[in-house]
């Protein structure tokens, strides 16, 4: 079975390759230049095929690391193709081995007159398509290092020293205020380290706060008329899932995340100015929006929860439907210090999860951010580049068009 098609090398580049395989997965790969030696050669592996009377056989042929054999195979007249490496390194390892061990064979691929006659057929074929794909990889390969040498002409060399690496965590101090004030701690770099103890005993004490709310909250929706419970008690219940299904869908997917933020910090820790510029304005049209965001809506729970304070001066009985949201804390009547504590707890964890909710949308969005910066960052250099281009072109074809014109001004006189 004869394949043409691409290979990448170490280098970085493309060239075609064809691939002859036999029975197995296996086969033997030929670059456009061995590939035309055996071109070449298939005249001599004719001859000894087809003509019986041919007492003496040629001798071997050796193209680069491949070997060809002319020998025979179940009585009849074949050319063997082989890897000379492979051959080789199965010598050596056979030498080196005990006998008791199983001998390793190279990969060859053996033709008799009818396999051979079938790839006559279809050596035509198999020519226009290598240099269809010598043609179309020159050009890729041009193209690309042509872009690589481009970019790294335009970096500013005599400002390099003075950027600041950048990564995603120091890339947006907001979001890492937001990401430890929530007590989310979602990941921000891309290895495995962990958060100081300090902030892993406050977002414990976080999350049991949450906890607590949900475990008076859901309850308290049964004892308080349907209107109290459906407009405060299920939009906190809402919100509170929302945001639990986010972090938690965050977490299970956390090497995920960690591959995107070390692809991240790749694209960042290029040194150019341009790249800096992007990302800071870039990020920087996040920052506004979100500190007024967090800030008007924690001001505007505090003076949603204060409310119930006031009732504290009026009474001494109080009961669920006295609380701003529908939570069973004591029995009915609660005293006044219930209550208070009742109004706490009710205040401060609708202005954790709101938190949390902000923290959360703010880590998906800087990411998204840097990711639209990564993007714009190649635009523009694209840009530059063919610009570049395009002046020099016109600069040089305005310069043909002034040596006519003197040529002509010097014919008429």
């Amino acid at each position: 079975m004869v394949h043409v098609g691409l290979q990448k090398t170490n280098e970085g580049i493309f060239k075609p390759l064809v691939k002859l395989t036999g029975n197995n997965a296996d086969g033997i790969y030929f670059d456009a230049d061995c590939w035309q030696q055996i071109v070449d050669n298939m005249v001599l592996m004719k001859e000894y095929l087809n003509y019986d009377n041919r007492t003496v056989k040629p001798n071997s042929i050796v193209i680069r690391n491949i070997l060809i054999n002319f020998t025979t195979s179940y009585g009849a007249k074949s050319i063997l193709l082989a890897n000379k490496e492979d051959e080789e390194e199965s010598h050596s390892t056979s030498d080196a081995t005990s006998p008791k061990k199983r001998r390793t064979y190279a990969v060859v691929i053996v033709m008799q007159e009818t396999t051979f006659l079938g790839l006559q057929n279809v050596i035509n074929c198999v020519n226009v398509h290598l240099k269809h794909l010598e043609s179309l990889s020159d050009n890729v390969n041009k193209c690309a290092q042509y872009l690589i040498k481009e970019i790294e002409l335009k970096l500013p060399n005599n400002t390099l020293g003075n950027i600041k690496g950048m990564d995603f965590q120091n890339v947006n101090p907001l979001n890492v205020r937001l990401n430890m004030v929530s007590g989310n701690l979602l990941p921000m770099t891309a290895d495995n380290s962990s958060f100081p103890i300090f902030w892993k005993i406050y977002s414990t004490l976080i999350w049991l706060l949450e906890i607590l709310q949900t475990c008076v909250l859901i309850p308290g929706c049964f004892f308080v008329p349907k209107e109290k419970a459906l407009k405060d008690g299920v939009i906190g219940i809402v919100v509170g899932m929302e945001v639990i299904c986010t972090i938690i869908r965050i977490y299970s997917c956390r090497g995920q995340v960690q591959q995107l933020i070390q692809k991240l910090n790749d694209v960042l820790s290029v040194e150019d100015e341009i790249m800096r510029s992007i990302v800071i304005e870039t990020i920087k049209s996040m920052k506004s929006p979100f500190k007024f965001y967090w800030s008007a809506g924690v001001m505007s729970i505090i003076a949603w929860s204060s409310e119930p304070f006031m009732l504290a001066f009026q009474r001494n009985s109080f009961f669920y439907v006295d609380y701003k949201m529908p939570v069973v804390c004591g029995k009915e009547p609660v005293t006044t210090s219930m209550f208070v504590f009742g109004s706490v707890i009710v205040m401060m964890s609708s202005a954790y999860i709101f938190t949390k909710k902000v923290g959360a949308d703010s880590y998906i969005i800087n990411m998204l951010l840097l990711i639209t910066a990564q993007y714009k960052y190649i635009a523009l250099k694209l840009s530059m580049i063919f610009q570049d281009k395009l002046l020099q072109s016109d600069h040089s074809k305005s310069d043909t068009e002034k040596c006519n014109l003197n040529r002509d001004d010097y014919a008429e006189k």
